[in-house]
């Protein structure tokens, strides 16, 4: 399993438009074959902050998901937004454990 939790940083009069664009982003992902979770979330406290969490089954299907139409369509839609990422990829072996 791989899981990826990120933030990114940008202008706070940019976020409402780079979180429209998200949306395609999410929809066409959540249909993705191997995809367990993808989100991006606004910060309730910070308006120029975007979180990203993603679960994978394996990283083919993360490698595919990079390809994937939508995701081009939304590295267009926000190529002019200044984003500030950072983003961690985790291996996780094993079933997770809930709390």
């Amino acid at each position: 399993m791989i899981v990826i939790a990120g933030t990114m940083k940008m202008d706070p009069a940019s976020r409402d438009e780079f979180l429209d664009a998200a949306k395609g982003a999410m929809e066409g992902t959540r249909a993705e074959e191997g995809n367990e979770e993808y989100v991006f979330s606004a910060d309730v406290v910070d308006p120029g902050l975007v979180r990203l969490f993603e679960i994978w089954d394996d990283a083919g299907r993360l490698r595919g998901h990079m390809r994937a139409d939508h995701m081009r369509a939304f590295g267009a839609a926000i190529k002019h937004i200044e984003v500030d990422r950072s983003i961690a990829i985790y291996n996780i072996d094993g079933e997770p454990t809930f709390l």
